[in-house]
């Protein structure tokens, strides 16, 4: 009597990801998805929130207050081809200077 080979299995392997480090789920990183960031910056001056898509199509919803910012965020965003959605309040009844570097921190922060 010939012998039976045993039927030949076809294993499919699971990944499971790898779990989260401590360090890396306590810093205060922006939320990410792929190439889209969301961050928020509060300060005793500024209160600002940005989402950001690195893969838009150069869509620009942007209100600081300060229209020239706004224009130029906007430039930014259309000729880029980002997507890029900011709203900022801060005291600009003092000075438009915290608004105006607040916001380029976000930008930076967004695109990091």
């Amino acid at each position: 009597m010939p012998a039976r080979k045993a039927p030949a299995r076809t294993a499919t392997a699971k990944k499971r990801a790898a779990p989260a480090s401590r360090n890396q789920a306590a810093r205060a990183t922006p939320k990410k998805a792929g190439r889209q960031a969301i961050v928020e910056r509060k300060t005793r001056e500024t209160s600002i929130a940005a989402r950001l898509d690195l893969d838009g199509t150069g869509i620009a919803e942007i209100a600081t207050g300060i229209g020239f910012l706004d224009h130029m965020l906007d430039q930014l965003s259309r000729h880029s081809l980002i997507d890029l959605a900011m709203t900022a309040k801060g005291d600009l009844h003092i000075d438009f200077h915290h608004t105006t570097e607040d916001s380029g921190y976000l930008v930076g922060e967004a695109v990091a």
